[in-house]
């Protein structure tokens, strides 16, 4: 999509600029993305996907069976609310640091 505000990805991925806020927050985190101010318009902010994420992309192999994102899409909101809680709830805990158990 090139640089696109939270708004616009929000709506081309059927989440709310809310939660759209918190993957780009971790996505900046790991350099993947970057928020650039509009030099017209200073209130609005574009992400755009950097170096690193594009090589991240294009080593991507597709994670979605065709037709998943029209099947996301009838689903309510709320239900995407829920699913987008609980799939971050689970990628929290593939990132944790689980100690080893005593021997």
């Amino acid at each position: 999509m090139g640089p696109s505000t939270l708004k616009a990805i929000g709506r081309a991925i059927q989440l709310s600029p809310s939660t759209v806020v918190g993957i780009v927050d971790r996505l900046e985190e790991k350099g993947l993305v970057h928020r650039q101010r509009d030099t017209r318009d200073r209130r609005n902010v574009f992400v755009a996907v950097t170096a690193a994420g594009q090589t991240v992309l294009a080593n991507a192999p597709s994670a979605l069976p065709n037709g998943f994102g029209s099947a996301l899409g009838a689903l309510p909101e709320s239900d995407r609310q829920a699913l987008v809680v609980s799939l971050e709830q689970f990628a929290t805990l593939l990132e944790a640091k689980i100690p080893a158990e005593p021997a």
